[in-house]
């Protein structure tokens, strides 16, 4: 009893270009008129020599009437109306005649130079990919790292510049006894002021020595900087004076900029207040860094 004939068709995947090769998935479609369905474990009844011209890979779908199914061609050559009988001992089916060429994968130049056959020269070698998580981690941490490094660096620069600038406004005399002298120079020029314009000029240079004290002392911006800056820099740079007399430090800043601000309503009585206040935290100041050394 000859088997049920069945119309089929042999595709190519999409993205397949040029020659068909020796074991290059295919696609066979199959429409007709047989029943039960073939078995998953179906596979080509070929003639003798023919054997490997179609190999059922896979079956994706089998119903009655209906089969589909992934296979291959170890065949190399010219297959012209051939038709294939595909059975799984139970039910067999006739494909309608197929044409297709399989090309070997053995380089030609060394089939017409009679050079014994080999395959093609190996691809590689490749490198084992990395889940993307990992390449983020590490640019992550590279980039962390040299972070790091960079700041490091800008702040010692900075640091190393900033000494430069404070060097300037060292004298000869030490921070205590040049502040001291300023002082009574100050006091002493309290007692000739003649009208309002003269106390705010005053309360200016009050407010600069005393600054200028910090600087040299503690070696701290405190001409440039705000006030929230100098105590920033003083608590980074002199913990244990930020501790002991930040209310102080505080206090006379603060006293300072409003007197400032206040212009032509400050009064002689403000300056000499002023003037003592001053005295005291720098006095404060210089006792303790002397307990320190």
């Amino acid at each position: 009893m000859s088997s049920p004939k069945a119309d089929c068709q042999l595709e190519r995947s999409e993205k397949a270009q040029g020659s068909q090769n020796v074991g290059e998935h295919l696609v066979l479609t199959c429409n007709g008129s047989w029943s039960p369905a073939l078995e998953k474990t179906a596979q080509v009844k070929a003639p003798e020599g023919s054997e490997y011209s179609l190999w059922v890979l896979n079956i994706l779908e089998s119903e009655p009437n209906h089969l589909k199914a992934v296979v291959t061609s170890y065949g190399v050559g010219q297959h012209q109306n051939e038709s294939f009988e595909i059975s799984d001992g139970r039910t067999s089916v006739l494909t309608s005649p197929l044409n297709f060429t399989v090309e070997s994968v053995i380089d030609p130049k060394e089939q017409t130079q009679g050079q014994p056959p080999k395959p093609f020269d190996p691809f590689g070698p490749f490198a084992m990919g990395f889940p993307l998580w990992i390449w983020l981690a590490l640019g992550s941490a590279l980039l962390l790292v040299a972070g790091v490094i960079g700041l490091s660096v800008w702040w010692a620069r900075r640091r190393a510049r900033l000494k430069q600038e404070l060097e300037k406004f060292m004298t000869m005399l030490s921070p205590f006894n040049q502040f001291s002298k300023d002082l009574r120079a100050n006091t002493k020029r309290l007692q000739g002021v003649k009208n309002e314009a003269e106390i705010v000029d005053l309360i200016k240079k009050l407010d600069e020595d005393f600054r200028l004290f910090l600087v040299r002392e503690l070696k701290v911006p405190a001409l440039q900087g705000s006030n929230q800056n100098v105590l920033r820099e003083i608590k980074r740079s002199h913990g244990v004076v930020y501790e002991a007399h930040q209310r102080d430090l505080r206090r006379i800043l603060f006293e300072f900029e409003k007197a400032k601000m206040a212009n032509e309503k400050v009064k002689i009585d403000d300056c000499q207040e002023l003037i003592i206040l001053s005295r005291q935290v720098v006095d404060r100041i210089y006792s303790l860094r002397r307990t320190l050394k």
